[in-house]
């Protein structure tokens, strides 16, 4: 996995700024817009998108049954799956921020 250090330390910059009360409208805008392209320039590694779609597509299937037949067990595993690998989501951003 691979972060590039140019676009942590401009997310974190640009959160900073963000935050900055004392710029105009204008400014705000424009460092929103900065914000979002550094934002998606985080990458998350391609296994985990994979897996994730997957979980999800399953999950999706077993919701239908779970709700036609009452029955939330039988969605329960696949919600954990997703949660599961959600959480490993997250981490990933969280390090790219504060690292």
């Amino acid at each position: 996995m691979c972060f590039d250090p140019k676009y942590q330390l401009g997310g974190i910059l640009l959160e900073k700024l963000k935050k900055n009360v004392n710029l105009e409208e204008s400014d705000k805008r424009i460092i929103g817009k900065l914000h979002k392209i550094v934002s998606k320039n985080r990458k998350i590694p391609g296994e985990l998108v994979e897996e994730l779609s997957k979980a999800t597509s399953k999950g999706f299937k077993a919701w239908e049954e779970a709700r036609e037949r009452k029955d939330f067990k039988i969605f329960q595993p696949f919600l954990e799956k997703i949660v599961e690998l959600k959480r490993k989501e997250d981490l990933i951003f969280c390090f790219q921020i504060f690292h």
